[in-house]
């Protein structure tokens, strides 16, 4: 059989492909009128790829495929408004996924015209979709439809040309776009979209030459699909200025046994209240002030150069998570910074004050989301106008319960990077947050580990070590770490990267808020239907 050459009506656009048996060649416009009908084999995708148009196209598009490489023709006037009109290739996925390509060459059939990838819920023109594209005019596009038939949204970069780099990322109902100039260092392109899709979605490579009587074309490379890690929501709240008012009788006798306020240079009490059940942090206006043996109201600030650098710690953090768990665990972090005066009841104990969840709920709770995974909570210390520091119940708590806040663990850390007290810079963020991992592991998802708690001797261990998860506070007596049995452990970040660096099994399912999974966990009455405690 002759070979036979298959020609894109689209000029010039230098993409050519060889394949087994035709050539994709684009410097003409009409097929070789040399080469007999029957003879024709043609330019395909393979599996698991497949290849259409949508919409209404005013020139019918191909795709071709060959060692990595594809070659995409498409009309169409353009993938916006309310229907879309282009050619894709695409194969079909469910759940989490996301999508890598190289865009090499976009043809300027117009300065819109669009090569890239997608996420589309169904293969009609007016479909919800995600839509990360190359044009030859305006840049880097990340452009979307929320609802079926809707309008679409757009967020672009400009300047930017092929060939580079694109890749969208599905995580649930969250799409978020992403460009880069070597396939290595990633840029985020506008903001995250938020798309009501079914998990079954179409998943490929779109191009439309923003001109309905031409064919445009495009090439890729480096094109991958794959299924994502479980990306987990953390709420980190920094309450940046709070009051409230600490009550009791007066301390007698061994002031070792007291709660205290400090002076500025923190080396010398200024107030002291008897560690007993008077003892009290309540809001401003509490009428047991008057009462009170003693009283004093404290407006508690964390200053702009500090939350600097708590967001700082949050985002190193977040970072280690993915680095030591090579991906296995992604962690969305939304840092809100409630700079309104806030007034809290909190709760005493170990002679320092601490903000539960409890106390904190009311501030906290109306900036949760029913996607909310983690908790963690930051607030101060110091009332900068009086000079006074509080006690502190020592680098942050945790708790596991549901205590109202959208049915997801809950952890408490004290801004304390004054002067001596540096737990914030020992990886107190990623400790707390393991105590809920921990929690969330045990007591909620399907994991039965192999000591939980109980030990064999140092260096005993089963040499499979992600068939057990200890707690951070367990390092001592866990048979594999470095200083097991010794009278130390080290600071907290040799513990959390040993914790997520070993006993972290990819495979292990975590269910981390026991309200929003859609089965019966934790302490329920009856199997939720997948909506939060909110």
């Amino acid at each position: 059989m002759r070979q036979r050459v298959l020609r894109s009506r689209a000029a010039h656009c230098c993409v050519a492909i060889v394949l087994a048996f035709s050539t994709l060649n684009c410097s003409s416009t009409d097929l070789d009128s040399s080469e007999s009908v029957d003879s024709i084999v043609e330019a395909v995708v393979q599996a698991p790829w497949s290849s259409k148009d949508i919409g209404a196209v005013g020139v019918p598009g191909s795709a071709a495929e060959a060692g990595g490489q594809f070659a995409v023709y498409g009309s169409g006037a353009d993938i916006w408004g309310n229907a879309d009109a282009f050619h894709y290739v695409y194969q079909q996925v469910s759940g989490n996924t996301e999508i890598v390509a190289k865009v090499t060459s976009v043809l300027q059939t117009d300065p819109w015209a669009k090569a890239g990838v997608m996420i589309r819920e169904s293969l009609t023109a007016g479909s919800r979709h995600a839509f990360v594209a190359l044009t030859p005019g305006n840049g880097v596009a990340f452009q979307s439809r929320s609802s079926t038939n809707g309008s679409s949204v757009n967020s672009n970069v400009t300047g930017l040309v092929a060939p580079h780099w694109v890749k969208l990322v599905r995580s649930g109902n969250k799409f978020t776009a992403f460009r880069s100039s070597n396939g290595t260092s990633w840029t985020q392109v506008g903001s995250p979209r938020t798309i009501n899709m079914s998990s079954s979605a179409f998943i490929g490579l779109a191009a439309t030459s923003h001109d309905n009587t031409r064919l445009g074309s495009a090439s890729f490379t480096n094109v991958t699909v794959g299924q994502t890690s479980p990306t987990h929501r953390v709420d980190a709240a920094i309450l940046t200025n709070i009051t409230s008012c600490a009550i009791g009788d007066p301390c007698v006798g061994d002031t070792s046994n007291c709660f205290k306020l400090w002076n500025e240079a923190h080396t010398a009490p200024m107030m002291a209240f008897a560690n007993n059940q008077n003892l009290r942090m309540v809001r401003p206006g509490d009428p047991r002030i008057q009462t009170a043996a003693q009283s004093r109201c404290l407006n508690m600030t964390i200053p702009p150069a500090e939350v600097t650098a708590v967001r700082q710690e949050l985002q190193s953090f977040r970072n280690n998570v993915a680095l030591w768990t090579n991906n296995a665990i992604r962690l969305d972090l939304v840092i809100h910074e409630v700079n309104t005066l806030v007034p809290l009841e909190m709760g005493t104990g170990n002679l320092g004050i601490f903000g539960g969840p409890f106390e904190v709920r009311d501030a906290v709770q109306p900036l949760l989301s029913r996607s909310t995974d983690f908790v963690i909570v930051t607030y101060g210390h110091h009332d900068a106008a009086q000079g006074l520091h509080t006690d502190v119940d020592g680098c942050g708590g945790s708790y596991g319960a549901d205590n109202g806040l959208a049915g997801a663990p809950y952890s408490a850390v004290p801004q304390t990077r004054r002067l001596s007290q540096q737990c914030a810079l020992q990886g107190v963020y990623m400790h707390e947050w393991l105590h809920q991992t921990h929690w969330a592991v045990h007591t909620l998802s399907p994991f039965d580990d192999l000591y939980d708690g109980i030990y064999p001797a140092c260096g005993m261990g089963n040499p499979n070590t992600t068939l057990w998860y200890p707690d951070p506070h367990e390092c001592l007596a866990d048979p594999d770490f470095p200083t097991c049995g010794t009278a130390s452990c080290g600071d907290h970040d040799t513990i959390n990267g040993h914790i997520l660096q070993k006993h972290w099994n990819p495979n292990r399912v975590m269910i981390s808020n026991h309200c929003k999974n859609g089965i019966q966990d934790f302490n329920e009455t009856g199997v939720d239907v997948g909506g939060s405690c909110l």
